[in-house]
């Protein structure tokens, strides 16, 4: 808290970053996504514990030198996935938990990073923690309502030993129609007292001395997921979004109480503070007044209570589900947005990597996007608008792109300004799943596809449906994108691409209400046996223009050879192909044409010579990618995997 210097993780990313002046940096790029991180108390090294690889077979745990940014070392010992790392507070020893496949706890000297003793439970761990005073006890918490205390014997340095002792929680603290006894968080209070809690919402606080709860009560309705306690007063973080601060009563006569069901009372909640979702972990200062505080929705908040107006300001900003679309500012490099599983629309502030503003629809999933520009009907003013290059009625909104628009499952197509931050337009061309849309330079028209294969044409300015093309029915829309053709912005050529692997071609001038295929290309796919069909299915029909010759049009999706294809549109044929080693799920290009962007299955993202063929794999991702999409100059690139955003800079 006194540097402001924070370390957190991003799917396989070990991120720092400074909130007095916003750098941030990335340490440690792991080939498994990250699933907990410990900091030696010196400051030296942390300790970075990942999910399981299945090519090593272990669950790696990467010791890393933060002074120097380089891996010290690298520990293989649990054959699944690490979901708890903690330094002993002298620093002598790390204690390493894996998940349920296998129940066990590993203690490392820090000395050599050898294993100097081990042991399994019963149940699952949900959680451990070295003693705070105690540099040889270790507690740990699971299912079925376990506590277990350890004591490291090391007398013997050669053959140390751990010895344990459970201990039974209170018959009230779980209810007879509970259907899990999970404990769930757990942490130290204090020389003497430990704090727990449940998936039921009970904090349990204990005497270690004793291995007695001589106090407990009902915090929240749900899961308990992190919990801290200092100077009377203990910090819980909810499965229901809630931060609470509570104050407890004098520790030393409820201490002489027997019955612990009577030591309920005098617990008093001082502070409450209610995040976007569901809390993951908490980490704040010696007098609970100031920390982070960090969501499943991939966002990281900023608390103060120390003022008489508590603080609470977000400084990272994430996503909670998978984006469904991805589409980067088309009038400048500042903006992208993304179209979220769990119905937000949300537009991203580049430099800052903040979120700058959110639409919601509750229920429905929000499955693409497109920014959109402003139709004004003076023809001097129009011809003179670039492409997301607006008026704002808000001189203070200027520095955002203006209007979006947006596809829905449920068939609805919605336009949104986040300049006046309301919705302008909702309309239903579709009765099903809308799997892409774009909107014409001019701001006149939408273009939306759904999963029934119907291309619908609506009023920007209406909502009606002007033209229907069912030319693709039987495969589901993949992309529709177009190209400027003349000096006008309501003339355009536009494709659309399908799962059947099928591309039309129109030309349009949607000033004169022209609309006309231009061409139509089919590519053949493979046969293939009902084993190995069904991950192919979901291989895209991808097609782009390229912005430095008019004529071509860059293709890819499942065809009999991993290629992708440039075809010229005067010629009607395939004049050249690129192979590729892995299918493609997102395909993109630089705004000189020189450069495609490629996703894969593989988790790379792929940077591919159009001229020479020639590609780099760069490696940053935890899932496949799904999303790759350059910025308007070209030096910038978004792709996005499941709910994991990156932003990289092109060099070349």
């Amino acid at each position: 808290p006194v540097t402001g210097l924070f370390i957190y993780t991003e799917g396989c990313h070990l991120v720092s970053e400074d909130l007095a002046n916003g750098r941030q940096e990335v340490f440690y790029n792991a080939v498994e996504e990250i699933s907990t991180i410990a900091l030696q108390y010196d400051g030296k090294f942390v300790a970075v514990g990942c999910a399981y690889n299945p090519m090593t077979k272990f669950g790696p745990i990467v010791i890393w030198d933060l002074a120097n940014k380089r891996i010290e070392k690298t520990l293989e010992h649990h054959n699944c996935s690490i979901i708890g790392l903690q330094f002993s507070r002298d620093d002598r020893f790390l204690l390493s938990v894996s998940d349920y496949r296998e129940c066990s706890i590993a203690i490392w000297a820090c000395q050599d990073y050898t294993v100097v003793c081990q042991a399994t439970t019963d149940y699952p761990i949900h959680a451990a923690i070295w003693h705070p005073y105690n540099a040889n006890e270790i507690v740990t918490v699971g299912r079925n309502a376990t506590l277990l205390f350890w004591y490291l014997n090391d007398e013997n340095y050669q053959e140390m030993k751990l010895e344990v002792s459970p201990a039974e929680f209170p018959k009230e603290v779980f209810r007879p129609g509970d259907e899990n006894h999970d404990v769930t968080s757990l942490a130290c209070s204090g020389k003497d007292q430990l704090l727990t809690g449940t998936s039921n919402g009970v904090i349990c606080v204990w005497s270690i001395a004793d291995r007695r709860c001589f106090m407990h009560w009902q915090a929240d309705n749900t899961e308990i997921c992190s919990l801290s306690g200092s100077c009377g007063h203990v910090l819980t973080g909810s499965a229901s979004k809630n931060i609470r601060l509570w104050k407890l009563p004098n520790i030393e006569s409820i201490l002489t109480q027997a019955d612990s069901t009577k030591s309920q009372k005098g617990v008093v909640m001082e502070r409450e503070q209610t995040l976007d979702a569901p809390i993951t972990s908490l980490v704040f200062d010696e007098n609970l007044e100031m920390g982070l505080a960090s969501t499943t929705n991939g966002s990281i908040w900023y608390i103060n209570w120390s003022e008489t107006e508590a603080e609470c300001v977000r400084i990272i900003s994430g996503h909670q589900t998978k984006i469904n679309s991805l589409v980067s500012c088309v009038g400048n490099d500042e903006f992208v947005a993304t179209a979220c599983a769990d119905g937000s629309l949300k537009l991203w502030a580049m430099d800052s990597r903040d979120q700058a503003a959110q639409f919601l629809v509750i229920g429905q999933e929000c499955t693409c996007v497109t920014f959109c520009a402003e139709h004004v009907d003076n023809k001097n003013t129009k011809e003179l608008l670039e492409y997301n290059q607006v008026v704002h009625p808000l001189k203070r909104y200027e520095e955002q792109p203006s209007q979006c628009l947006a596809g829905y499952q449920d068939g609805t197509v919605r336009m949104f300004d986040f300049g006046q931050m309301k919705m302008l337009l909702k309309t239903k061309p579709h009765s099903c799943r809308v799997t892409s849309i774009a909107a014409s330079f001019d701001g006149r028209v939408g273009i939306s596809g759904s999963d029934d294969g119907l291309l619908v044409i609506s009023s920007l300015t209406t909502g009606m449906t002007v033209r229907v093309f069912n030319d693709h029915r039987g495969g589901a829309l993949c992309r529709i994108t177009q190209q400027q053709t003349q000096n006008s912005l309501s003339s355009s050529l536009w494709l659309a691409s399908s799962s059947d692997c099928r591309i039309s071609v129109w030309r349009s001038d949607w000033s004169k209400d022209i609309c006309e295929l231009n061409d139509w290309i089919t590519f053949v796919r493979p046969s293939y046996s009902s084993d190995q069909g069904a991950d192919n299915e979901a291989i895209p029909c991808l097609a782009v223009f390229s912005p430095s010759n008019s004529d071509l049009l860059v293709y890819t999706g499942y065809t009999v050879q991993k290629e992708i294809s440039f075809y010229s549109m005067i010629k009607r044929k395939v004049v050249k192909t690129v192979s590729i080693s892995n299918w493609i799920l997102a395909l993109d290009i630089s705004p000189c044409g020189n450069l495609l962007a490629a996703g894969t299955k593989d988790r790379l993202v792929k940077l591919i010579d159009c001229e020479s063929g020639t590609f780099q794999d760069f490696v940053g991702h935890y899932e496949a990618v799904q999303h790759a999409k350059f910025v308007k100059s070209g030096k910038a690139l978004v792709s996005s995997a499941h709910s994991e955003l990156l932003k990289w800079d092109v060099l070349i």
